[in-house]
């Protein structure tokens, strides 16, 4: 009995897995990219003027196997070293597709990397926080999201063409009843 409730406990978690993948954020401001073709490079990028924390996105896709890439910069408000009127922090790039997160992210966002994207809908957000200092003057960030071939060979989704599964089952097949003679021959 007992055997048979941790099987079914182990079934429970495994089926719940899917659930538990982060679903994508609360967007405080979207922008819709538009496919991306190979090679193309898009800007990113937004001012600010109120304090708090938030997370935009950029909503992207592409028709081939691709590797993204980009970077980010702050561009904080401020007169000399020592007189600041409001910073800019971001602290993250994260990466979903179909509104789950590949697990992809990227913690320092300066510069991010994101290898192996199948062919779909993405979107990358980012996030960021940005504190007030006397006046109201904008703080920023700006950067860029660029795509490219991915330049890994897929292997693991090949699929045999019919005349090469043709001729291996055919060779099993020819295995099998020799197998059958010989155990006859006996």
């Amino acid at each position: 009995m007992l055997s048979s409730t941790k099987n079914l406990l182990c079934a429970a978690v495994l089926a719940a897995t899917p659930w538990l993948a982060q679903a994508a954020p609360t967007c405080s401001y979207s922008q819709g990219l538009g496919p991306m073709a190979p090679g193309q490079t898009l800007s990113v990028g937004r001012s600010v003027v109120s304090a708090g924390s938030f997370t935009d996105c950029y909503d992207f896709s592409v028709n081939y196997n691709a590797e993204a890439s980009g970077n980010t910069a702050e561009v904080n408000a401020s007169f000399g070293a020592s007189v600041s009127f409001g910073t800019i922090d971001v602290w993250g790039v994260e990466l979903f597709r179909d509104g789950v997160s590949v697990g992809a992210f990227d913690n320092t966002p300066e510069s991010f990397f994101f290898p192996d994207l199948e062919d779909g809908n993405y979107l990358l957000a980012v996030s960021a926080t940005t504190t007030r200092g006397s006046g109201r003057l904008r703080v920023a960030y700006t950067g860029s999201l660029s795509t490219v071939l991915d330049s890994t060979p897929d292997t693991g989704n090949q699929v045999p063409e019919p005349a090469s599964l043709a001729l291996v089952l055919g060779a099993l097949g020819a295995a099998g009843l020799g197998a059958r003679r010989k155990r006859a021959a006996r």
